[in-house]
């Protein structure tokens, strides 16, 4: 009579123990899925940022190939910008905005400062900036536009009207900026009829001009012509024929030209 219910009891047991055993397997494994599937997201978020951080980094410094018009590091309306303000430094004859924006004339200081001790270069610098100063807003003798180009002051004239046509960046241009890429200023100047226009051979008056101004990806105008920083479209020109006191002062100026 004591053997069948102690079987009982022990098979009753052996149940309850292997239930118990299955639930802290169960228990177990869904604590390693558990942690398995956060591991695999914290290496996700690890890969994510180490493969967006190298991406930024060559995109950053990347230069674009041959014809490349995309920006790289001035934004369109920064160049536009730039070049307004340095055709109304022109406009108003402050030299120092000029000096400062035009590349070649800063690199030039930069070669002073690094030949020189600081008394000698500050005095260098100072009759360099004399000079080129002198030299800018020269009056112009004879013709305004030659074949070499025309000086930045004689293309936009005080009161002359200038529009932006367009801004292109990160253009591929080998003889500009040691060909690194640049970004290029599209401008349409008109002469209305009160303003002192620029004048061409055979006494011709300019009525409208398209030229352009060359930007260093840091915002400095470069030097795109042998005469001024600007470049001229020679096919985008529009003449009108000089009235005859216009005619007598353009034959006044050559003249005078050809005896110094």
């Amino acid at each position: 009579m004591l053997v069948r219910p102690m079987s009982k009891y022990l098979i009753g047991s052996r149940l309850k123990d292997r239930r118990r055993a299955r639930v802290r397997r169960n228990g177990e494994y869904s604590e390693r899925t558990r942690n398995a599937f956060v591991m695999a997201i914290i290496a996700v978020g690890v890969l994510v940022l180490v493969v967006s951080s190298r991406w930024t980094r060559s995109s950053n410094v990347a230069e674009p190939g041959e014809g490349d018009e995309r920006a790289i590091a001035l934004p369109s309306s920064a160049s536009e910008r730039i070049a307004l303000d340095y055709i109304e430094a022109i406009q108003n004859e402050d030299f120092e905005r000029v000096f400062k924006m035009t590349q070649w004339m800063q690199e030039r200081v930069k070669h002073v400062l690094l030949e020189n001790n600081s008394e000698t270069a500050h005095r260098e610098i100072e009759a360099f900036y004399r000079r080129e100063r002198d030299d800018f807003f020269a009056a112009s003798i004879g013709t305004s536009l030659t074949e070499e180009g025309i000086a930045d002051p004689d293309l936009f004239t005080p009161n002359a009207i200038v529009r932006v046509v367009e801004v292109k960046e990160g253009l591929s241009r080998p003889i500009l900026d040691k060909g690194r890429p640049v970004n290029m200023v599209v401008l349409e100047v008109e002469y209305p009829p009160f303003v002192t226009a620029p004048t061409a051979a055979d006494e011709k008056r300019i009525d409208r001009v398209r030229a352009a101004l060359y930007l260093t990806l840091d915002g400095k105008i470069i030097k795109a012509s042998v005469r001024g920083n600007a470049r001229v479209y020679p096919d985008a020109v529009l003449y009108r024929h000089l009235t005859p006191s216009e005619a007598r002062r353009a034959r006044a100026r050559t003249s005078s030209s050809r005896m110094l």
